[in-house]
């Protein structure tokens, strides 16, 4: 199977892109439905460059391969980006929703759907929040501008994280994977 997806194949290629610190690995994590504890979560392990997280969904009938492009936000990768983006076929656009990172969406959304020619429907945009110790979630900064058109999901991952809730990620954003998915395969 070609690694980039596309009409012959069965693998589906989302890029999970954002600003540095945003909680993407985290994400992607969740939605690969992969195990880990509460205190690992808490402990910022920034990306280097890219990681990938498999996963199978099925999908009307027929088993589909999910790879998660997680995509370090770091500027430091940034002369990288444009080969990470290549062939992509969906975009989740994650930010801090405590922080107005828009312009920095923006920018990520330039680089990898544009260029790929995703359709509104083959892109989301994710605000994460984490729930401290205190039980206080964080107060989220609204989309304004450009972006506000696309679908938007508010995730806590502080009420996500934990052996019991792999699922629930999954659960929130499955109708988003299925939008992508006849997107891409009709």
């Amino acid at each position: 199977m070609s690694s980039s997806g596309g009409k012959g194949t069965n693998v589906l290629k989302v890029c999970v892109v954002g600003p540095k610190g945003s909680g993407k690995t985290v994400l992607c994590k969740l939605l690969a439905e992969q195990v880990f504890s509460a205190s690992s979560s808490r402990e910022y392990q920034p990306t280097a460059g890219l990681r990938v997280q498999e996963f199978d969904f099925l999908h009307k009938g027929v088993q589909r391969q999910v790879q998660l492009w997680d995509c370090s936000g770091d500027p430091t990768y940034e002369k990288y980006f444009r080969v990470m983006a290549k062939g992509t076929q969906g975009v989740l656009l994650v930010h801090n929703a405590s922080k107005d990172q828009e312009a920095d969406l923006e920018v990520f959304y330039r680089i990898f759907a544009q260029p790929n020619k995703l359709t509104m429907a083959q892109v989301a945009t994710i605000g994460t929040t984490f729930t401290g110790g205190n039980g206080q979630q964080q107060q989220a900064v609204p989309l304004q501008r450009k972006l506000k058109t696309l679908d938007h999901f508010q995730v806590d991952l502080g009420q996500l994280v934990g052996k019991q809730n792999t699922g629930k990620a999954m659960a929130l954003l499955r109708p988003k994977f299925e939008t992508i998915v006849d997107t891409v395969f009709g």
